[in-house]
């Protein structure tokens, strides 16, 4: 669609289907057809842009070959301009004489090389922008393309924080997102959650300068648990909670521990690890494996009782706070009947065996309580 200043010429008689363009040698025009007639037309769309680069980057998803330039155009450093879009057409009229250059809204007489999608377009079309990269992660059998599919993902989500108005920790847009608009593909060649755990680790192996400045770890943990949950459920899985351990492959759950660790337990006291790491743990107990969540946790708390048990107090017990608004933490924790020991001593790992969150629990108020 063509927007802008038009310069037409003006009929002085219309034959009978003039609209046909096969007719236009029979039309009468005004003084040799000279463009004495001039309109503005401005496209106001939620579905389509006349964003030059967004349009560029959608495009370049028909041709293989050039999805990795489709890729590149929306995920550079610069690709969003701090101004806003004017009627809401995104980003200044088009030159009528070069459709692919735009006119500035400042000076109509200046032109410039549109290259970067306007703020207020992008941040409309931040959910079709994401569900494209979230098709190529997941369909790409390229493992270059895919890879760059998840940078340029991680680049859309810092840039949402940089332009958008919402400065909280969890951005609205990108929570949004995440709860009501993520689209998996209808046919993968890898599940959501393998694809971000794969190139995650890849990137945090290479120090990947993506992930420098990076603290919107929990939109990528809420984007691979959502797909998890999915997963589960397009497999008719998630009711029947006696098969936890074939939910998900080996090769993933190999590969999410290690992903974990080096996300939280290099830096335990972060805001990240004090939140966002509870915050994880409660999701995946409904989800796969509990064992390997608790084995998670239980090594997260020994390596912080190694260190000041008085000082880390508190950020266990916050720990520990998140973690019992599980859905099911009263079930799990139910007094069972255990069998004889022979000694206080041996009672503890018994419980903590069969009661882990709540023995856990008991644990630490003791120790701390024990503390001068």
């Amino acid at each position: 669609m063509r927007t802008g200043k038009c310069h037409l010429p003006v009929a002085s008689e219309l034959p009978p289907g003039y609209l046909n363009s096969t007719l236009d040698s029979t039309i009468k025009w005004t003084e040799s057809k000279k463009n004495l007639f001039s309109v503005r037309l401005s496209m106001v769309s939620s579905v389509f842009t006349d964003d030059e680069t967004l349009i560029k980057f959608w495009k370049g998803f028909n041709n293989p070959e050039w999805a990795l330039v489709a890729i590149n155009c929306i995920s550079s450093e610069d690709s969003v301009s701090s101004s806003s879009s004017s009627g809401g057409g995104g980003g200044g009229s088009r030159d009528p004489n070069n459709p692919n250059r735009v006119m500035t809204n400042s000076s109509e007489g200046s032109h410039h090389d549109q290259q970067t999608p306007q703020k207020n377009v992008f941040l409309k079309h931040l959910p079709v922008i994401c569900n494209q990269l979230i098709q190529v992660l997941c369909t790409s059998t390229d493992e270059k393309v895919s890879l760059e599919a998840f940078i340029a993902l991680i680049s859309v989500a810092k840039k949402v924080k940089q332009i958008s108005d919402d400065k909280t920790t969890q951005n609205l847009h990108l929570l949004s997102y995440v709860r009501y608009l993520l689209q998996l593909p209808k046919h993968s060649v890898t599940p959501l959650h393998e694809a971000i755990c794969t190139h995650w680790r890849t990137l945090i192996r290479t120090s990947h300068p993506v992930l420098k400045g990076f603290n919107l770890s929990w939109f990528l943990l809420d984007l691979m648990t959502k797909g998890m949950a999915l997963h589960v459920e397009q497999k008719k899985l998630l009711n029947n909670d006696h098969n936890r351990k074939s939910r998900f492959t080996d090769e993933f759950v190999r590969a999410l521990v290690p992903l974990i660790q080096s996300l939280f337990f290099d830096d335990k006291t972060s805001l990240e690890a004090m939140s966002t790491f509870p915050m994880l743990c409660r999701d995946l107990l409904s989800l796969m494996d509990r064992g390997v969540i608790f084995k998670l946790i239980y090594d997260y708390f020994a390596d912080l009782s190694k260190e000041d048990v008085i000082f880390h107090a508190p950020f266990k017990f916050r720990f520990l706070g998140i973690i019992s608004e599980y859905e099911h933490f009263i079930p799990i924790n139910i007094p069972a009947p255990i069998q004889e020991v022979d000694s206080t001593t041996n009672l503890f790992p018994i419980f903590l065996q069969n009661h882990f969150l709540i023995s856990l629990m008991v644990k630490e108020v003791g120790s701390t309580l024990t503390q001068k």
